[in-house]
């Protein structure tokens, strides 16, 4: 199920949120939890809807998903395949695909200002998470420009954020809208185990 929303002076775009389950894409349910935690409630799914949607104006993206692997892993699950797939399917039946932005996290929070370096494991966790995902939309036929990944284990420098790079933009544009970092109390609405894919299409 998708959902059409409306991005300001990116209107003429279509935002669609796929989030999955265990076993099947649902637009009424989160990405799929770990196990011993509950669902999280409307209000939790909103809050995370909103740092999508954030991400995605920050890359004028059209569509995005997101999707969960298991801790400590770098392997797609079916669910999130089946999402990758669709979301590049929805893309490509409102315009050509221009480029697909990957943001992937380790299994803890970005990165803050008081705790600016997560752990080497982290940070390749998240490299190889988003090379997973990479690497995957490779075997599909899907024709498109770029495929880049950005490693959300990562805190975006001094020289990122006066540059205003992708990277700084992204992680900048999240954190107003309520993501959480390794140093706050709150759990939601985490990115923590998750990546969020982003499709541009061509003008």
């Amino acid at each position: 199920m998708s959902f059409q929303f409306p991005l300001n002076s990116l209107q003429r775009f279509v935002v669609v949120t796929l989030f999955i389950t265990a076993g099947c894409a649902s637009a009424k349910t989160t990405a799929q939890q770990p196990s011993g935690k509950m669902r999280p409630t409307d209000a939790e799914l909103a809050a995370s809807n909103a740092v999508n949607n954030q991400a995605a104006l920050a890359a004028e993206a059209s569509f995005f998903t997101e999707v969960q692997f298991k801790t400590g892993s770098s392997e797609l699950t079916e669910a999130s395949r089946r999402a990758i797939q669709n979301v590049l399917t929805e893309s490509a039946k409102v315009g050509k695909i221009d480029d697909v932005k990957i943001l992937a996290w380790s299994d803890e929070e970005l990165p803050s200002a008081q705790r600016k370096t997560l752990p080497q494991a982290a940070r390749n966790l998240a490299d190889q998470r988003g090379d997973a995902i990479a690497n995957y939309i490779d075997t599909l036929s899907f024709k498109m420009d770029d495929v880049d990944t950005y490693n959300m284990a990562k805190r975006s420098n001094f020289l990122q954020r006066w540059a205003k790079t992708e990277d700084a933009r992204f992680k900048t544009a999240m954190l107003k809208a309520g993501l959480p970092t390794v140093t706050d109390d709150r759990q939601y609405p985490s990115k923590a185990s998750k990546a969020v894919i982003l499709v541009t299409l061509e003008d």
